[in-house]
């Protein structure tokens, strides 16, 4: 009996090692948004506003910089020296393809930077799949001069009608389920402006975007935690 169950043990964690590697090999893909919505990295609803914060010629850290396609912006429109981190090797491949200075590396571990070495440090919609979203958020304020975060608002009116509903909030998952996303810690705006305060950060610049995470409101600027469905800032230490 004891050798039955160590077969059945050992033949679970193969095929848990071989649905990672399966997953690791794969083509990089904008894992925030799902398939059927086609919609290239080149269209995320936030990186207009952070190429616009951004000043030019300015040197930039993209953590969790995926294809690379933030930075070829922030290169092509501002002239910037941007830097990536990125877990996925196709998408280091791609980033670097389109003039990202982009290595292989798990931001959980800490940044291998010297202390305000950049200008910016970018966390565009990745801070609540990381393991510990609050070293990364020490170690972008430690290394850059402003950090700019994105992160879907787990807070507003839909995703509360769902928990309501008895269901847990599948809307701020950009259509993915609880079973198969990379979204694990979850967070609304107010928790991430309390977050602020014990950081003891200045906001200097904030955007608050509509129930979609496309367009803008004055609903959701007004009441963003009830109306935003994704929100970008940026402060400083």
């Amino acid at each position: 009996m004891l050798i039955k169950k160590l077969n059945v043990l050992s033949r679970v964690r193969k095929i848990t090692k071989a649905d990672y590697e399966m997953k690791m090999s794969r083509p990089y893909t904008d894992y925030s948004y799902p398939d059927s919505e086609v919609i290239s990295s080149m269209e995320r609803p936030e990186y207009k506003y952070i190429v616009k914060w951004i000043e030019p010629r300015s040197k930039v850290l993209d953590l969790g910089c995926g294809d690379g396609s933030l930075g070829e912006l922030l290169i092509k429109n501002k002239n910037c020296e941007v830097y990536g981190i990125e877990i996925d090797e196709n998408g280091v491949k791609q980033s670097i393809a389109k003039g990202v200075k982009a290595i292989l590396g798990n931001i959980d571990e800490g940044l291998n930077f010297e202390d305000k070495s950049f200008d910016y440090v970018v966390i565009n919609v990745t801070l609540q799949m990381v393991y510990r979203p609050d070293f990364v958020m020490a170690e972008a304020l430690r290394v850059g001069e402003k950090v700019i975060a994105s992160f879907p608002n787990f807070a507003h009116i839909i995703a509360r009608l769902e928990v309501l509903l008895g269901r847990f909030p599948k809307s701020p998952l950009f259509g993915y389920e609880w079973y198969n996303t990379r979204h694990i810690h979850l967070f609304s705006i107010k928790d991430f402006l309390e977050y602020t305060k014990k950081l003891k950060v200045e906001i200097i610049k904030e955007q608050f975007l509509w129930l979609d995470s496309k367009s803008e409101s004055v609903l959701s600027n007004l009441f963003p935690n009830l109306f935003s469905g994704t929100a970008i800032f940026m402060v400083r230490k």
